[in-house]
This record gives C-alpha cells, structure tokens and sequence, in this order.
C-alpha cells in the first residue's frame, strides 16, 4: 500500500516503489506527490522501476508554509535519491513543482559529473502562455526568497 510505505519512511521521507522491475533494469525517480505518478508506473510496466520519492517537507508546501530556495529543496530530494542510487545514470522526472526541483537536481547531479540520462517534466506552462507581468511577478518572487 502506498500510503504504508510513505508512512514507513517517518521524518526523513521514503523511496516508494510504484512499478517493480527486474534488478537489473533502469530506475526512475519520481519526485514530489508520489500519487501523481502511478498511472505513468503502470503505463511504463516492468521495463523500468519506477520509484517516487516522498519527503516530509511536501507536507509543509500543502499547508502553504514558505517554500526553502529551490535548489535547498532539490538537495534535500537528491541526498533521498543518492541514498538509493549513488552513482548514475540517472531517470528524473517531476510534476508542475516537482518538475523544477527534478530539474535542479539534474544541474546539480551534472556539477558533480554525474550523468542524468533522463529528464521528464510535466504540466508546465509554455513561456508564450503566461503573460510578462505574470512571469516578472514570478521572477520578482523568487528572487526575493533567497
């Protein structure tokens, strides 16, 4: 049951595996929301592991806490990771949010020469779709978090 694996995994999160697959086959890390990921687990089938990766801190962004810099955040998601899979290749994949932390931590697994040969990203906006003031507002927004 996935909802006893995420609880298993207590204050410092879990690895969640929501595809089994051959030992030998490739794992791809599913980050934020371990529940927006199993129709993508079941459609991949037994080819890839595919795994989502839960911490404790996903909690605290649904009560709408303040959010820690976006690369805090990815570290915190890749030491998860590095824990199962020290070395690469390495299969990312991120919804909306998720998205963005899955991406900053394929920079930041790069930085240490490390190979990400897979990156999936999901619900995103088309930059053409949001409008300038949206996107300054956001802009403004981050920078002003650091």
């Amino acid at each position: 049951d996935l909802a006893l694996s995420v609880a298993q995994g207590g204050s410092e999160g879990a690895v969640v595996t929501l595809a089994a697959a051959p030992e030998a086959c490739k794992t791809l890390f599913c980050i934020c929301g371990v529940e927006l990921y199993k129709q993508l687990a079941q459609s991949l089938g037994p080819a890839v592991l595919t795994t989502g990766i839960f911490l404790p801190i996903e909690e605290d962004f649904l009560r709408g806490s303040s959010i820690p810099p976006l690369e805090h955040v990815a570290q915190m998601y890749l030491e998860m990771v590095l824990k199962h899979q020290p070395i690469g290749p390495f299969y990312l994949s991120g919804v909306s949010f998720g998205g963005m932390v899955a991406y900053e931590m394929a920079r930041q697994l790069r930085l240490r020469g490390q190979v990400v040969a897979s990156l999936g990203i999901f619900d995103t906006a088309l930059p053409q779709m949001i409008t300038l003031p949206r996107r300054m507002r956001a802009h403004l927004a981050l920078s002003f978090r650091r």
